[in-house]
């Protein structure tokens, strides 16, 4: 243990950990995970595909984060987004499973959004709730409802 009293952190896992789309398909599902040096998961970051519902243009990329979304987890968590908007028209980024969501989850929030902006993409954010809805909604990155 530090002397913060947290447990120290192992950097998180390279985003080449979570293979790369190609010729703008989307890839299969992966995930990768952020490890604690005690060998406890701070998170998981996780990429899947979902086919398209009648009416809707195309299938969409969803990018799920299960643990914290902090300084430790936030690099791979946005790289494993910039790299899905790369890849497809529609990226959802989803956060139910989010439990700590600090400064790093709100930078990880606005760099995908100005990310699917300048590359004319859809990303809309889903399980946005609890601790994580009411510092989006703060910092003017989400609204209610």
């Amino acid at each position: 243990m530090s002397d913060s009293g947290q447990l120290p952190r192992r950097p998180a896992p390279d985003v080449a950990d979570i293979p790369a789309p190609g010729d703008g398909i989307p890839a299969p599902a992966a995930s990768a995970q952020v490890i604690a040096q005690d060998g406890s998961v701070i998170a998981t970051v996780a990429r899947r595909v979902r086919p398209p519902e009648p009416g809707e243009a195309g299938p969409e990329v969803v990018v799920s984060v299960q643990g914290d979304l902090d300084l430790d987890t936030a690099p791979l968590a946005q790289a494993t987004l910039i790299q899905a908007l790369e890849g497809a028209e529609r990226v959802c980024l989803e956060l139910s499973g989010v439990s700590f969501f600090g400064a790093a989850g709100v930078r990880v929030v606005i760099a995908a959004q100005l990310r699917a902006a300048s590359l004319g993409r859809q990303l809309r954010l889903s399980g946005v709730r609890g601790i994580t809805e009411r510092v989006l909604v703060l910092t003017g990155v989400y609204r209610e409802g």
